[in-house]
């Protein structure tokens, strides 16, 4: 009798962990959906957002604006997803990128996976726009997007810049890797 019931409250805290982490799918999906609402608004709204969120100066008659692909596949196969990338093209076609990924709550996961982002977009776009084809030195360049995590809690944990120290086997250099945050205080 006594096993019966553990088991049925064990059963019972099971179906309430399940529930829970299916409300905590639903608010992402929620939350996914908002933002890719925003961000099919006008050129205009996006440049200015990217004009706060990085602190630039673009005016919106000079530069044009895309969003541009977020998702990946990694080395298992596994597509990864970004939350909004953006391609600025400025009146001397230079292109500038840009990456903002969302948070609703403090990940200690975060730097990994923005550096993960960062290199994917690099990646791609090294592929795609076959860049330095014909650079003298023939190193090939991967170059980051700007990029910034946006909090939507205010947490102590959560640094203002979100760094990870990388080291090649061979200990040439010690590198460091950052991203900046953005705290938007929702209570």
């Amino acid at each position: 009798m006594m096993n019966k019931h553990i088991d049925e409250e064990k059963h019972n805290k099971e179906l309430l962990i399940e529930r829970q982490q299916g409300n905590e799918k639903k608010d992402k999906v929620k939350l996914d959906i908002v933002l890719k609402y925003l961000f099919s608004t006008s050129e205009k709204v996006l440049i200015k957002l990217l004009n706060g969120v990085f602190n630039e100066n673009f005016n919106v008659d000079e530069v044009k604006i895309s969003v541009s692909n977020n998702e990946f596949v990694d080395s298992d196969l596994n597509i990864i997803r970004g939350d909004v990338f953006f391609n600025m093209l400025n009146q001397d076609d230079s292109k500038v990128n840009y990456h903002i990924e969302f948070q609703t709550k403090n990940d200690n996961t975060m730097v990994i996976r923005m550096f993960e982002y960062g290199f994917n977009k690099g990646k791609e776009d090294l592929n795609t726009n076959n860049q330095n084809k014909n650079t003298q030195d023939h190193i090939k360049t991967i170059y980051f997007p700007r990029q910034r995590v946006i909090f939507f809690e205010e947490n102590r944990e959560i640094e203002d810049i979100l760094k990870l120290r990388i080291i090649f086997s061979d200990n040439q250099k010690n590198n460091i890797y950052s991203a900046s945050n953005k705290i938007l205080g929702v209570h």
